[in-house]
């Protein structure tokens, strides 16, 4: 009897006296899996619906949470901005343009060198960083992809219209600078020496700002006075804000890429601001401002700033041959004669006031990066207008826009013609 029971004993597996861990058939995972869903529902529901997750700002994150946080973002941004094509001409970006609008804006979170962060931004959960202190490890294409494209669950806002790459890299151009800059040197980037009212104030101050840090203290700035917000605003004095970028009769535009408004008459500087007001023409710069203003404002601010006379550019980094061939595009249409001649309406001494702008002196970068605009699209005129830009800055090349746009900058400036009485 024993030696048959030992027997039947050893003939059997351990497990088989056991349940399956895992069921061996699909239908039989079926019910476990409803039960665990239904349990993970509940849950879900229960914590959304009595609130019991504390959002408060004044709460710190749980431990390791920031990080984890921070974490994904990184790897968000690198895998999405992957794709990103870097401009071929980004290192001779220039920072001027990205600088006025830094510290008109982001400089309301993220400081600005000689001044701490502002104390209700450094109340945010997460805490915008000091950027000085931290874009240096960030690539090209990362910073692109969150200037342009903000960050959710933050207040990081994205740019305000998705059409303007060209604006964008001029914040990634001047971000590559800006550990680089002291509060000297950033006052003079964003304004002339005229415009500089009070020293600023170096130095970070000791101790801790605030008793529930979430952005490592290495990567904020606490200095006083602090940057507030709210800034310039255009009811303020829209004069100042518009000549601090584009200047005056004394003072030529503070960057590269900004249009001389002084080149311009009234009316084309009142239908410039118009489009940007109503959307119609796309700019993170010029959108924002000038959806502030009523027409009545854009038709002051428009005579005011147009038909002034304006200090002589720079001349553009053009070749020679460069040159001749903008001069050939501009007065014959370029070697292939399928583009209409430029001067056909922009003649440098009879540019008619209304459709077909001055631009004999213009800044190159400004004319080239329009002409670009033209051709893919972006700047676009509203049906019943005049397509002409647009179908001819589709037949240019690259290479010819840089040429046609650094001759017309190359050539001595006029003033604008006046409009004549009732607009014709």
């Amino acid at each position: 009897m024993n030696r048959r029971l030992s027997r039947l004993l050893s003939a059997l597996n351990p497990t088989d006296l056991l349940p399956p861990l895992f069921p061996a058939r699909l239908r039989q995972w079926l019910g476990p899996l409803f039960v665990a869903g239904t349990v993970a529902a509940v849950l879900a529901i229960t914590v959304i619906t009595t609130g019991f997750v504390d959002l408060a700002a004044s709460t710190p994150h749980p431990p390791g949470w920031a990080d984890l946080l921070h974490f994904v973002f990184k790897r968000s941004t690198a895998h999405n901005s992957a794709d990103t094509a870097i401009p071929a001409d980004l290192a001779t970006t220039p920072v001027a343009k990205g600088a006025m609008l830094f510290d008109a804006v982001c400089a309301n979170c993220h400081g600005r060198p000689g001044y701490g962060q502002n104390a209700i931004a450094l109340s945010m959960r997460p805490r915008p960083q000091y950027l000085g202190a931290v874009v240096g490890g960030m690539a090209d294409r990362d910073l692109f992809w969150v200037v342009k494209h903000g960050v959710k669950y933050s207040a990081m806002p994205a740019w305000p219209t998705q059409a303007r790459d060209d604006e964008v890299w001029t914040i990634v151009a001047f971000l590559r600078q800006l550990p680089k800059l002291d509060a000297a040197s950033y006052a003079r980037l964003i304004a002339p020496a005229a415009m500089i009212a009070q020293p600023l104030i170096a130095g970070p101050i000791a101790g801790r700002a605030g008793a529930m840090p979430v952005t490592p203290l290495d990567q904020t700035s606490i200095a006083r006075p602090a940057i507030g917000f709210g800034g310039q605003s255009l009811a303020a004095n829209g004069m100042a804000l518009c000549t601090g970028c584009h200047g005056n009769d004394a003072v030529p535009p503070r960057s590269g890429g900004i249009p001389a408004l002084g080149l311009l008459n009234p009316e084309t500087i009142s239908a410039a601001l118009l489009a940007y007001h109503n959307g119609t023409r796309k700019s993170g710069f010029m959108g924002p401002t000038a959806i502030q203003l009523t027409p009545i404002q854009i038709n002051g601010l428009a005579k005011q700033l147009g038909g002034s006379s304006h200090p002589q550019l720079p001349a553009p980094p053009a070749s020679p041959a460069q040159l001749a061939l903008g001069q050939n595009i501009a007065e014959r249409g370029g070697a292939h004669q399928q583009v209409t001649p430029c001067q056909n309406c922009h003649d440098i001494n009879k540019a008619t006031a209304r459709a077909y702008p001055a631009i004999a002196g213009q800044d190159w970068r400004y004319l080239r990066d329009q002409l670009r605009l033209y051709r893919d699209g972006i700047r676009v005129v509203p049906l019943g207008g005049n397509q002409t830009m647009t179908a001819e800055s589709a037949r240019l090349t690259s290479a010819e826009i840089d040429a046609v746009t650094a001759w017309y900058a190359a050539q001595p400036s006029t003033r604008p013609a006046p409009v004549p009485e009732g607009g014709k």
